[in-house]
């Protein structure tokens, strides 16, 4: 019976369509400010600082990228 609960809900649910959605969706549910990884050296990196510094990030990619260009 709890399979089936858990299979229909799994059903049911939207997934995100990328990688950065899926990202966003989890910090939606858990908060900005949750930890999701621990480096020793830079400390604990949380959902929002995950995010700012992929958009950082992207952008200086892409200045250096081409129009419709694919990198990663």
């Amino acid at each position: 019976m709890l399979y089936d609960i858990m299979s229909e809900m799994m059903a049911r649910r939207g997934d995100p369509s990328d990688l950065f959605g899926a990202v966003l969706a989890a910090r939606r549910a858990h908060g900005g400010e949750h930890p999701i990884l621990a480096d020793p050296t830079a400390g604990p990196l949380s959902y929002d600082r995950l995010i700012a510094a992929s958009l950082i990030f992207g952008r200086r990619l892409a200045r250096t990228a081409k129009q419709g260009e694919r990198s990663g």
